[in-house]
């Protein structure tokens, strides 16, 4: 799948000599969306074009939806003088091939009633499916710059949405789920996480415990270490992190975990061309690296980490990960760590997006779960407050599962079971 950047390519040569770089995406998706006794099927498709380049001592960055309205683009904004002071930063060399035609991602599944059935089952017909999507596409996207550069790379990608609603008496409780699509879907999975959901709400009380010990579903965990990935990427948080979250040694959390930047899944190379290769952005507790693209890590005179994102072919590139992992040291089964909590709280699911706030070192959950006495659960937990300070939350970690599981979040995002020695409830 080839694109024609001739045009493009001629008019920034001509503007910048070698200070130039060309982007071009193209995505498709299959879509089908499930609802009531109503199917939906579609097919989605997008292509665009983006182009940085720097002339007369200012750096540019124009995008459009074909290489001739890029060209008019360039045109433009060159006019305009729409671009930022300073130069491009320095771009990188290398030859990566155009990565070889990835056979189609395979049809969308229609789990629909394979769901429900399991969600009846589970919630012994209390809870309801409502509805379904799942959606499944390839991106394939080409990168060239004046300095020699040039390469291509295609990925799958997948991820779904359930509805469900629970009943109890007059009471009803409606409960959603994100979950990524791989090789197959997990219905059985899906339809635990669901009753959860929808039933926890109906069921529960406050948490009996003002304060103990906290264990987290992945998906809890998840979203905590999606909302803490902002501070190692770029130099935005640069003295903020030195300042506030890292000990005298460097400590950023406990010694049982490690957060790691895993680029599998980029094709050798990152949205600006620069090597990708595995980092641990915290090993063992201990701050290693930051995550850069070429402007951040020029600001901060540091070296490009291969950690220029794109996001949309609209926006430049800006520092972050392709998949931000948690691993642990010595994990152990989600068994293991429900086993060891004395008196505390199993944060089974998000009952509001998760909060945090950097600059001030704060977090806060509302989650619902079970309240836990001896390893056991003692009762459901409708709805319960865990806030703190962040880098306490971190620190305390005293137990990793071996349950990892991928997270479509804001950014994709690989987490398991967490188990907490000590936490606030509300």
């Amino acid at each position: 799948m080839s694109f024609s950047l001739d045009l493009p390519r001629e008019d920034l040569a001509g503007r910048s000599g070698d200070r130039w770089e060309l982007y071009a995406k193209r995505s498709s998706a299959s879509e089908l969306r499930i609802a009531s006794a109503v199917r939906e099927e579609s097919e989605r498709r997008e292509e665009g074009y983006a182009a940085r380049w720097e002339e007369k001592g200012r750096a540019f960055f124009a995008a459009a939806s074909s290489p001739r309205l890029l060209v008019e683009a360039i045109g433009q904004t060159a006019r305009l003088k729409a671009g930022d002071p300073g130069p491009l930063p320095a771009l990188p060399r290398g030859d990566f091939p155009q990565a070889e035609d990835a056979p189609p991602p395979p049809p969308v599944p229609d789990a629909f009633e394979e769901v429900a059935q399991l969600l009846a089952s589970e919630s012994k017909g209390q809870a309801r499916l409502t509805s379904l999507f799942v959606n499944r596409g390839r991106i394939v996207e080409r990168l060239e710059n004046g300095a020699g550069f040039a390469g291509g790379r295609q990925r799958l990608f997948g991820y779904g949405n359930a509805r469900a609603v629970g009943i109890a008496s007059e009471r009803r409780v409606t409960a959603d789920i994100v979950f990524p699509v791989d090789a197959h879907l997990e219905a059985s999975r899906i339809a635990q996480s669901l009753a959860d959901r929808a039933l926890l709400p109906l069921k529960g009380r406050a948490c009996p415990f003002p304060r103990g010990e906290l264990l987290l579903d992945p998906s809890v965990s998840a979203a905590m270490l999606a909302e803490t990935l902002p501070l190692f990427c770029g130099d935005r948080h640069r003295t903020l992190l030195s300042r506030r979250y890292l000990d005298r040694a460097g400590r950023f959390g406990a010694p049982v975990l490690s957060l790691v930047d895993d680029p599998k899944e980029t094709g050798g190379f990152d949205g600006e061309g620069t090597p990708t290769r595995r980092k641990e952005v915290v090993a063992e507790g201990v701050f290693r690296s930051r995550l850069h693209d070429l402007s951040s890590a020029g600001r901060a005179e540091e070296t490009p980490t291969g950690n220029g994102e794109r996001t949309s072919f609209r926006l430049p590139p800006q520092p972050g990960s392709a998949l931000f992992l948690l691993e642990g040291v010595r994990p152990a089964s989600a068994g293991e760590l429900l086993g060891s909590v004395t008196r505390g709280l199993y944060a089974t699911a998000l009952a509001a997006p998760a909060r945090v706030d950097l600059e001030n070192d704060a977090y806060r959950l509302e989650v619902e779960g079970w309240a836990l006495q001896g390893g056991r659960a003692r009762s459901p937990v409708a709805a319960a407050v865990i806030r703190g300070r962040l880098t306490d939350f971190w620190r305390n970690v005293a137990g990793v599962g071996t349950d990892r599981r991928v997270f479509p979040l804001q950014t994709t995002v690989a987490a398991p079971t967490l188990f907490l020695s000590k936490a606030t409830f509300a």
